[in-house]
């Protein structure tokens, strides 16, 4: 969903040549960049918003295009239009791939009048690279791609390295942030300082464990209960199944005693 509203009477089109060499024109559309969110990275009123972007156009190429009309600050090219501005947490690694394809761009001026003057360019001929530079394309451009991604292994070990530091940091901070609020058998959390003694706090979390705590006591005492109970029962159902066969046992005796063949030994 677009954040800032395309209103298509306030759309400047601006034709733009690759360079002296090719006639072709390429159609990019350019608006005051209005969003409902202002932001540190995309200043409503100093924000140039350019639409159709070629896939071969980097930021390079839109500087070259748009410092005539006046100081930028930063230019960011994303696949979607979006008041946010992802940073990519490794220059190694990124989060995802660059996606391929035309791109949307946001350009920040120092002023607004710079962005004033961009929507109201004439129409003279202009160049998305200098007639001085080179550039690539096609396969010479691919193997400028391929060279760009061979990493410095130094530079890669000191990124990893401030990784892991920063990670065993965190996970500092997190364990001691752990150990601060476990509560003890009676539900109470020391709250640690650097003062003399400990601080000891009852919060309403400390109430809750204290409420859980007592309930599962209260649940293992009533469990316990019914096993001593059940044990009592079968014990005194053995009981009466003992003498039961003792009475049976008795009076078959005393009928072979009667009948006189009662043979003990």
């Amino acid at each position: 969903m677009l954040e800032s509203k395309l209103e298509m009477n306030k759309t400047k089109s601006l034709e733009v040549q690759i360079d002296h060499h090719h006639k072709a024109t390429h159609s990019l559309f350019l608006q005051e960049y209005t969003a409902g969110e202002d932001s540190k990275e995309k200043p409503a009123k100093r924000t140039l918003f350019v639409m159709n972007v070629p896939p071969y156009c980097n930021k390079e190429c839109l500087e070259c295009l748009f410092r005539e009309f006046g100081k930028i600050m930063r230019i960011y090219i994303q696949s979607s239009p979006t008041s946010k501005v992802k940073k990519e947490s490794s220059h190694f690694f990124p989060d995802e791939q660059p996606k391929q394809g035309f791109k949307f761009a946001y350009i920040v001026y120092q002023k607004l009048s710079h962005v004033k003057a961009a929507l109201n360019a004439d129409n003279k001929q202009r160049f998305f690279v200098d007639k001085e530079k080179n550039y690539f394309t096609g396969i010479k451009k691919w193997i400028q791609q391929c060279e760009d991604k061979l990493v410095s292994r130094d530079e890669l070990q000191r990124e990893i390295n401030t990784y892991l530091e920063e990670y065993d940091k965190q996970k500092a901070i997190q364990e001691a942030k752990n150990k601060q609020g476990e509560a003890d058998d009676e539900g109470w959390t020391v709250v640690t300082s650097k003062g003399r003694a400990a601080v000891i706090a009852r919060t309403e979390a400390t109430e809750q464990k204290i409420k859980k705590k007592e309930k599962k006591k209260m649940s293992e005492k009533q469990l316990v209960n019914f096993y001593t109970y059940q044990l009592k029962q079968s014990k005194i159902q053995n009981v009466a199944q003992l003498r039961q066969k003792f009475e049976e046992d008795k009076k078959r005796i005393q009928e072979l005693k009667s009948s006189r063949k009662f043979r003990p030994y």
